[in-house]
This record gives structure tokens, sequence and C-alpha cells, in this order.
């Protein structure tokens, strides 16, 4: 739950050297371990490693586009299920909406496919049932790109419209 770990936050950031890469990237098994027992986080094996691991693919993409920024910004918004694919591919804990999540709080414009979404999504006759396939999300993206052609607006602001259009 986003609650949890919103809660959590601030010790997160400090058992992981404020989510400096670098630092993050060179902890040992041994120290991973040790977090185990510290009660201010989550205490999961999977989300405590996928830390290390998230920030050793932040390493690569850093290497391959200069900053890690310049691979986010590379995707249009035209195309924004392609980054969120690629991102649950290349990072753990990054599958379902948590991608979309996460590039919304660092500043990419993403529409996110919370329920009242999906629900107004088939209220307007862009799909029919849940968003979970690749060819739904393909019809999702190819709406919310007829709408911003349309509308002018961004996804984010169309995701919400759509959100607060359910009775």
């Amino acid at each position: 739950k986003h609650s949890v770990v919103d809660a959590k936050w601030s010790a997160f950031e400090e058992v992981f050297y404020d989510f400096d890469v670098d630092s993050v990237c060179m902890m040992s098994d041994e120290e991973l371990e040790k977090l185990m027992s510290e009660r201010r986080i989550i205490r999961h094996w999977r989300k405590i490693n996928s830390v290390r691991l998230n920030a050793m693919a932040i390493q690569q993409l850093r290497d391959e586009y200069d900053c890690f920024g310049a691979y986010i910004t590379h995707y249009p918004s035209t195309r924004i299920i392609d980054l969120w694919r690629n991102l649950s591919l290349r990072f753990k804990q990054l599958g379902g909406i948590s991608g979309a999540c996460f590039l919304r709080m660092a500043g990419k414009d993403t529409f996110i496919l919370y329920q009242d979404v999906v629900s107004a999504l088939n209220r307007w006759g862009a799909i029919e049932g849940d968003a979970k396939s690749k060819f739904a999300r393909l019809k999702v993206q190819e709406a919310f790109n007829r709408w911003m052609d349309e509308s002018g607006r961004d996804l984010c602001q169309i995701s919400m419209i759509l959100a607060l259009s359910i009775d």
C-alpha cells in the first residue's frame, strides 16, 4: 500500500543513504540483511533488495543515456505505456500502477489506471473490462492520444477528468 510506504519513506531514505545511487549499489548483502530487523522500514526482503537492484538499474541507464532523467524524457507522452513496460522490465517493484505513480511523482506526464479511470474508460467506450492486457493498454493509449489531440490537455489532466466523470 502506498500509504504504508509514504509513512515509512523518511526512514527508507535514511537507511539507504538518501538514495544516493552509487552508495546504495555498494551496499553488501549483509547490510541489506541487517535492515530486515529495522522496524522503521518495511521489513520485506524483496522490497529491501529491490532498492539496491533498482540503483544498479539506474547506473546502467546513466551509462546508456548520460542521466536517468534523459531515459525518462526519451519517451513521448504518446508512448507512455511503452515506458511503463520498460520500467517494469528493468526495475523491481514497479509493475501494476507503481510505474505510473513513480513517473507522476518524478514529474513525467502520465495517466494512472486507478479504478475510477478504468471505469470511465469503459463508460466512454475506450475499452471493455480491465486495462491489464497489452491490447487493452494500447487501446487506452490510443484513446488518451486522441483526447490529447482534441483537447490540448496533458495525460495527467485527462486522467483526472476521467476519474471525476464517474457518478
